[in-house]
C-alpha cells in the first residue's frame, strides 16, 4: 500500500490516476479506494460481487471492466457486464494469467465487441508492439490502446525506442 501511495503521489496534475486490480471481493477494492482515490479502477479477472452496484458505491470514478478474449462467446459475455462499466478492456487470455501475456487475440472479436457496446470506450490491449498497433488499431478502432511487454527491453524494463515506435505508429493509425 505505502509503494502505490508513493507512485499516485507522483502522478501530475492533469493526469488521470488508474488503479490496476484482480480483486475477487469488494472489501479489498473499497480499501484501496479509500486509501488512494484513483481517478480510474481496471478490474482484471473474476470477482464476487455485483456489478450493478460497483457505480453506487464508486460514483466518482471511472470504471474500466478488462475481459479476456478466448472466442467468439466473448462478445455475449462483454455485452452483459458493459452496461455495469463505463468502458471495456480486451486482453488476450492465457490460463491463470490476468494480463500481460505478451500474446495477440482474434482481432476481428474484438472489433464485434467494441460494435456491441457502442456508445461504451473500448481499450484495446493483447500482445501489441509497434510493428503491429498500426493494424490493430485499423481493424479494431478501439478508443485507446494498451501495451506493456510489447515495449519492454526485457522483464518489466520499458525500451525507450520501442516505446517511441509504439506511440508513432499509434498516433499514425489513429
Amino acid at each position: 500500500m505505502e509503494k502505490a501511495r508513493e507512485l499516485f503521489k507522483r502522478v501530475p496534475t492533469l493526469v488521470m490516476s488508474v488503479l490496476v486490480v484482480a480483486s475477487q471481493s469488494l472489501e479489498p477494492l473499497l480499501k484501496l479506494h479509500e486509501n488512494l482515490k484513483p481517478d480510474i479502477i481496471q478490474i482484471h479477472g473474476e470477482f464476487n460481487y455485483g456489478a450493478a452496484s460497483l457505480k453506487e458505491k464508486f460514483p466518482n470514478t471511472v470504471l474500466v471492466r478488462s475481459v479476456s478474449v478466448k472466442s467468439e462467446e466473448a462478445v455475449q459475455e462483454v455485452v452483459k457486464v458493459a452496461k455495469f462499466f463505463d468502458a471495456v478492456h480486451v486482453d488476450s487470455w492465457v490460463a491463470g494469467r490476468y494480463r500481460g501475456t505478451g500474446l495477440t487475440h482474434t482481432w476481428n472479436v474484438s472489433r464485434r465487441i467494441r460494435e456491441a457496446i457502442h456508445p461504451k470506450l473500448l481499450i484495446m490491449a493483447g500482445g501489441l508492439t509497434a510493428e503491429n498497433v498500426k493494424e490493430a488499431v485499423e481493424t479494431v478502432k478501439p478508443y485507446a490502446v494498451d501495451v506493456s511487454t510489447g515495449v519492454e527491453a526485457k522483464t518489466g524494463v520499458k525500451d525507450p525506442a520501442k516505446v517511441e515506435a509504439f506511440i508513432k505508429n499509434a498516433k499514425q493509425a489513429f
